[in-house]
């Protein structure tokens, strides 16, 4: 209990005193408490969800430009907040800045009313004698009113679904949202002082006597100025993606300046100085923070070289390029870009339905008919960051492997958000106008002046604003909320814990998506599970800091591509280590010959065993995750409600994928019973698998055994070398003989005859950097092999 009452008046003045900074503090509560509710409580590896987590949490270097700032944010978050999972705590990063910028979205649109006249209208009011809340309404020209009309605006936006869902796990977005709202801000509020100040004409005698005042003025500008620099500074270092506002943003500032008579002052060569060096600093200073993560030295890590041409590189995004998502267009298609015309504005609709987009176009129409200014700078911020970007990074076309295209879709998506943020400032405008034109043809025909507000008409008007505005704000929530929310979201969790414990002690693992990837090393690092597992990404450069502090890894000097992989993968089999792989793709399938061709897999549960031999009988994983994620799936669809998220589209699609390829490996190597089981599993997650269909095909004939049997082995490295001798012989088979050799070595890495068969392939093809590469292999294992040695020293003179 407070004992002193001035002791309690002196807590009282913590809280912000205007109305409008109460009900942004109310609506900063209200977004926090209901995206704490439907924030996810586990990893959900969405996106780079589980990435960001693990090198927040450890404080490495994530992928490019690495992130700095928000690296550090979520490590203080993981650190500092007492209660919850790692990802919980991680997550509430996205619960922070996505409520923030609810905030800043409410500040922006009460900017944005100030400026809203409606000519023709008189806005005289009939004064009551005694105080209502209609009084307060009324109240200094509807300024309540617009505080009551930004707040909802707001709502809209906050649980519009992209940016509700991205308020749940942590990704790069939210952060990025906050900036785009916060310059916006900034730039509408320099707009309002400058036209708000009466500058003096050069021309004019009061010219000199105000001078002082107007140089006063000038400085106060030119520290708005530096200070929007550098918060696009920090943001450009954030996400680079941004930068495709900044034209806008930039001539606007340049527009309104230049609209004013202290606008030499302010384009002087000192102050441009000060905004480039301001902007430059506020952009570069946080990469170096990149350094210190590198010299933590931790296992995971996208790392960098430690100077500032590697530093470079990883602002540029070099050292990422090959490992980025295809999912982002990089050539241009005048077709795909007006295709993706249509996908993009289905899902502003389902981001804010038919009531938000009502409101955002009667503001837009507003706007170009009374204020063509504030239309020109949103207008162009919303087709620069919406629809052009969206025909520039291209929708995903239909595709075999559905579960790759959901999750492009879901990765194109991401970028629509801050074009969402930018489309809900013509909200309030909407609603404020609907809300005038009201009371004016209202009070016209129930007044007895002309001009003047009725109380019968304010009345009618504001409770029509509060009953559309809940209502639209519960359709949201209605429509949104399933797809949305993540509390419950367990699935990858479970997933990546029972695959690390399904392998045996000390194996190897060889992983080939994110998800799996991922979602295994977040468990390993930061959960501490099967920390005895070696997980190395098949992929990513990451996987190089493995190599670098598990020398017995591998033994050859391939380091990238799928040799480095296949190196790997046959080394630990020839030492007789456990090895396992995760979402393998069928080119590497292929290219080692895991389907049978030098190896065989097993399936063990969500993983693939890769052996030389098929045991006398396969176990049966019961897939549990999977069948609780296909009831939890289903409820939903099965409901009537239409799925928006392509994330939980995609998980759907990703455990069918998994299911349906244990049931053909099944099917592969003998075992029909156990197959079908699983097939039938497969097809309650999905039918329209092309892998399910496939299995369902071959299962469909009973006696379309498959084209292995139990306790089969593979044949020898010697047998691989002796048909490889057999097809040498043979004109034009010199590739055929190669993939003899290839497959020889896979099995046998010491079987140097086969070797010098690849390396003569290479140097026939001239590929000489490989034929130099497995030239050193064959001296590393036997340093006096004249043929090696006489053949490099060829290749290198």
């Amino acid at each position: 209990m407070v004992s002193n009452p001035k002791h309690f008046m002196s807590i009282l003045k913590l809280f912000p005193k205007s109305k409008s900074q109460q009900v942004g503090t109310l609506l900063f509560c209200l977004v926090f408490g209901v995206y704490l509710f439907t924030c996810a409580r586990y990893h959900v590896s969405m996106a780079d969800s589980d990435e960001l987590t693990l090198m927040g949490y450890q404080l490495s270097v994530a992928h490019a430009p690495g992130y700095p700032i928000y690296i550090l944010i979520i490590f203080l978050f993981t650190h500092i907040i007492p209660i919850g999972t790692i990802a919980f705590k991680a997550n509430l990063t996205s619960v922070f800045f996505q409520s923030l910028t609810v905030v800043i979205v409410y500040a922006t649109s009460l900017e944005i009313l100030k400026n809203v006249k409606l000519r023709g209208i008189e806005q005289k009011i009939k004064k009551k004698k005694y105080k209502t809340f209609f009084y307060y309404v009324e109240e200094t020209n509807f300024e309540n009113i617009k505080i009551i009309i930004s707040a909802i605006s707001a709502l809209f936006l906050a649980f519009s679904f992209l940016f509700w869902f991205y308020a749940n796990t942590v990704e790069v977005f939210a952060m990025n949202d906050f900036f785009v709202i916060l310059l916006i801000y900034l730039t509408l509020r320099l707009t309002r002082i400058l036209y708000k100040q009466k500058f003096p004409d050069i021309e004019t005698k009061e010219f000199n006597e105000q001078r002082k005042t107007t140089t006063q003025t000038a400085d106060r500008i030119r520290k708005w100025l530096i200070w929007i620099a550098i918060i696009a500074g920090l943001a450009l270092s954030h996400l680079q993606t941004i930068v495709i506002i900044y034209p806008v943003i930039f001539l606007y500032i340049l527009y309104i300046i230049v609209r004013t008579h202290i606008f030499r002052q302010l384009l002087s060569f000192k102050t441009l100085s000060y905004l480039i060096i301001a902007f430059l600093l506020s952009f570069f200073l946080p990469f170096f923070l990149l350094f210190f993560y590198n010299n933590l030295d931790h296992s995971v890590s996208w790392g960098l070289n430690n100077n500032l041409s590697g530093l470079w590189s990883d602002i540029t995004r070099q050292n990422y390029a090959s490992a980025s998502s295809n999912a982002y267009g990089s050539s241009f298609n005048f077709q795909a870009s007006v295709d993706s015309i249509q996908p993009y504005l289905a899902s502003v609709y389902n981001d804010f339905t038919y009531v938000g987009l009502l409101f955002a176009s009667l503001g837009a129409i507003f706007l170009i008919l009374r204020n063509r200014r504030l239309l020109a700078y949103l207008g162009s911020l919303y087709l620069v960051g919406g629809l052009l970007f969206a025909m520039y990074a291209k929708f995903p076309s239909p595709i075999a492997d559905f579960v790759k295209h959901f999750g492009d879709i879901a990765i194109i998506q991401r970028q629509y958000i801050m074009a969402d943020v930018i489309l809900a400032l013509f909200i309030p405008v909407g609603i404020y106008v609907t809300f005038k034109l009201l009371i004016s043809i209202l009070s016209s025909l129930n007044s007895t002046k002309e001009g003047e507000y009725t109380n019968y008409a304010i009345r009618f008007a504001t409770l029509f604003l509060l009953m559309i505005g809940m209502v639209g704000i519960s359709y949201l929530i209605r429509s949104n909320y399933n797809d949305a929310d993540l509390h419950t979201f367990t699935y990858i969790d479970q997933y990546a814990k029972v695959s690390l414990n399904s392998m045996k002690k000390n194996s190897i693992l060889v992983c080939f998506s994110d998800p799996s990837c991922f979602s295994f090393l977040y468990t390993q690092q930061v959960l501490g599970v099967r920390n005895d597992i070696t997980i190395v990404p098949a992929d990513y450069s990451l996987r190089q800091s493995y190599l670098d502090k598990k020398p017995g890894l591998q033994e050859f000097y391939y380091k990238t591509g799928p040799y480095n992989i296949a190196d790997i993968i046959s080394w630990n089999l020839y030492k007789g280590k456990d090895v396992y792989e995760s979402d393998v793709d069928s080119e590497f399938v292929n290219f080692m010959g895991l389907d049978g061709g030098s190896f065989y897999t097993l399936p063990n549960g969500y993983v693939g065993k890769i052996v030389t031999k098929i045991p006398n009988s396969l176990e049966i994983y019961p897939y549990t995750e999977s069948i609780s994620y296909a009831e939890y799936f289903n409820n939903y669809t099965n409901n009537g409600y239409e799925f928006k998220n392509y994330w939980k589209k995609f998980y759907d699609e990703f455990f069918a994928r998994l299911i349906s390829l244990n049931s053909y490996l099944h099917w592969e190597e003998g075992d029909n019973a156990n197959a079908v089981s699983l097939s039938d599993l497969a097809a309650k997650l999905d039918k329209s698998n092309s892998l399910f269909q496939q299995v369902a095909n071959n299962l469909s004939h009973p006696k379309n055994n498959g084209p292995f049997h139990l306790g089969e082995s593979s044949p020898s490295s010697d047998a691989f070398y002796q048909n490889a001798l057999e097809t040498i012989q043979k004109q034009g088979q010199a590739k055929n003989a190669y993939d003899f050799a290839i497959r020889a070595t896979f099995l046998n890495p010491f079987n140097l005859n086969a070797r010098l068969i690849v390396a003569q392939y290479y140097q026939y093809t001239k590929q000489n950097n490989m034929a130099k590469k497995e030239y050193k292999n064959i001296l590393k294992l036997d340093p006096g092999n004249n043929i090696a040695q006489s053949a490099l020293n060829s290749l290198s003179s």
